[in-house]
């Protein structure tokens, strides 16, 4: 994903600072909610890090839905304190209500 960095520095604390970029969302993620994480494919990695600024909101486009999934999970991925593999695992049912979802 495509994010900044920086560290903020006041007195004798140093505290690194995160923020992920978003953008609007492709097809499939539309129905879900109105941006996503700017997505950077593999190649575009380096070029993100080394990119004057021009460049870089350049690539801050919606990531091709057909290299995408979309599957429900299970609400554990709402408390940080579950840091394991298995709150991204797929629900055991098929997804309904997508719909439900969509700003239109």
């Amino acid at each position: 994903m495509a994010g900044l960095w920086d560290e903020w520095e006041h007195g004798s604390e140093t505290r690194s600072c995160v923020t992920i970029l978003t953008t609007e969302p492709n097809d499939l993620m539309e129905s879900i909610h109105d941006r996503m994480p700017v997505v950077l494919s593999k190649d575009s990695e380096s070029e993100w890090l080394s990119a004057d600024p021009d460049t870089r909101k350049d690539l801050c486009q919606p990531y091709p839905e057909n290299d995408l999934d979309a599957y429900e999970i299970s609400t554990r991925v709402n408390n940080p304190t579950n840091d394991d593999p298995s709150v991204i695992e797929p629900l055991d049912h098929d997804q309904t209500g997508l719909g439900e979802f969509s700003s239109s």
